[in-house]
């Protein structure tokens, strides 16, 4: 059993999900892409007035976010962000795959709340931004094929 997630307001965090098995259900592609996007813009622009999306990287297998979000508490979005997002990249590319059953690896997405001030998040961004280098996918961020970006 999970243990409830601390959300503080006006707390700034680092999310990871990964596909199940490590299957590439993300890899780059033009179909998969236009997916991710779509369910970033809708997700964001449902939630604009609670979570701030900073900095996203998506690989093969997973993807890495930095959000902030501005409430915390009981009236945190971020899990509801989080869980339209994920809900709408796992039913769309099941479709776009033909595929039926889990997407994403059991259990929840990895968060972990940033402390240490503007220098800790300067490094989170850095971090998400250079996850396909430090993977050993490309020579530099700019390279990479997926959906990423900074503010």
């Amino acid at each position: 059993m999970s243990h409830p997630r601390r959300l503080l307001p006006c707390q700034f965090h680092t999310l990871c999900r990964r596909t199940v098995e490590g299957e590439f259900f993300l890899a780059p592609s033009p179909q998969t892409n236009a997916i991710v996007r779509y369910a970033l813009i809708l997700s964001a622009s449902r939630h604009r007035e609670e979570v701030d999306l900073t900095a996203f990287c998506c690989l093969s297998n997973h993807y890495h976010a930095s959000c902030f979000d501005r409430f915390g508490g009981a009236k945190s979005k971020l899990p509801g962000f989080f869980g339209q997002f994920n809900s709408l990249i796992a039913r769309s590319l099941n479709a776009q795959l033909g595929r039926f059953g889990a997407l994403w690896d059991q259990g929840s997405y990895d968060n972990v709340e940033v402390h240490g001030g503007e220098q800790a998040e300067i490094d989170q961004l850095v971090y998400v931004w250079t996850q396909p280098v430090a993977a050993g996918l490309v020579a530099t961020p700019e390279e990479w094929p997926g959906v990423m970006f900074l503010p």
